[in-house]
């Protein structure tokens, strides 16, 4: 299946250098319909796509893409090619979208390792003191507990952006 893809993706290079950019995204549609995940073929289409200058079209691809990799999406919208488009309010609000999606995942994999961390720490905390440790675990509820209203404050502030930028796509 290797094989396969990069005999593909010489093919589509040709089309590409030649300038025939709407056929080129047109055959990317189709490997795509067989690998949806295949970075490189996302990349390329999106790239055929803002070349090809149809502004509607890649707005449709690239929503699609900030759903399916949004990290790939925040790369598709640093190219020079796309850069055009975010000139219209309805791509730069889902640049913006593409970059929060990103930043998000990137967090939440932060937090997952943070968390795995904290369950080692602690576990060695208890072996050596459990007096100590119960005390500790007190003391972050506490903080916790203080800090839940700012939570909330900035979850309320992330939902009025995202229903913002929802209403400008």
């Amino acid at each position: 299946r290797h094989d396969h893809s990069s005999v593909v993706f010489n093919g589509y290079l040709y089309v590409i250098a030649a300038g025939r950019f709407v056929h080129a995204s047109m055959a990317y549609d189709r490997f795509l319909q067989q690998e949806p995940f295949h970075r490189e073929a996302n990349l390329q289409s999106a790239s055929c796509l803002a070349l090809a200058g149809d502004p509607d079209r890649f707005f449709a691809f690239m929503r699609g893409l900030v759903d399916k990799d949004p990290k790939l999406s925040v790369v598709v919208f640093d190219r020079p090619e796309s850069q055009p488009f975010l000139t219209q309010p309805r791509f730069h609000a889902l640049a913006t979208e593409a970059q929060r999606a990103s930043t998000a995942f990137v967090n939440g994999a932060t937090a997952i390792t943070f968390l795995i961390q904290a369950l080692v720490y602690a576990a060695v905390a208890f072996a050596l003191s459990w007096k100590a440790s119960l005390a500790a675990i007190v003391a972050g509820a506490v903080v916790i507990g203080l800090s839940h209203f700012l939570v909330r404050l900035t979850r309320r502030a992330g939902k009025r952006q995202t229903r913002l930028m929802t209403s400008l796509m």
